[in-house]
């Protein structure tokens, strides 16, 4: 019985020996409520990603000086930023690992991307960010994104990698 943890049943079965033909048969057997143990399900870990972020911007490497992150009621701001260059990214506070769309920060989405350098802020065409872990325990996030931003000129950000711990 699955509600109390035990079996109940009868058996029969021959046995033959193994060194000569010997057989024994056995057609009455009985157990009773002999109790088995279900394992609980194995948790899969979800790791804790260090503060990290990278990318290209039109094939130069963007290592920022600056990496935070910071949580609201229902979204979390990641920031990787130098002296002239910010990029942004905004997420859903309870987003799944997979890969979403990315919008512009003029635009009412959960998952929005910006660039900025000095006053040229293009707006963001089309792009996605990969959620490749999301530990909501210990508020680590980690995955990977691209984005087109067009203004005066294109700007393309490609090879994104981040690990933000809000």
């Amino acid at each position: 019985r699955i509600e109390d943890s035990t079996y109940t049943g009868s058996f029969r079965f021959r046995a033959r020996s193994a060194t000569d033909s010997t057989e024994v048969y056995f057609t009455k057997g009985y157990f009773y409520e002999v109790p088995f143990y279900k394992r609980p399900p194995i948790e899969e870990e979800i790791p804790v990603v260090s503060t990290f972020f990278t990318c290209r911007i039109n094939g130069v490497t963007f290592n920022p000086l600056s990496v935070n992150a910071s949580s609201g009621s229902t979204s979390l701001l990641g920031v990787g930023s130098t002296n002239s260059v910010i990029i942004r990214l905004i997420l859903p506070l309870n987003i799944e690992p997979g890969t979403y769309p990315l919008t512009d920060f003029s635009v009412d989405s959960e998952y929005r991307a910006s660039y900025k350098s000095g006053i040229f802020e293009p707006i963001v065409q089309s792009g996605t960010v990969t959620i490749i872990s999301h530990n909501k325990d210990e508020k680590s996030i980690g995955g990977t994104f691209s984005f087109v931003a067009k203004g005066a000129s294109t700007i393309n950000i490609t090879d994104g990698k981040f690990g933000f711990n809000y």
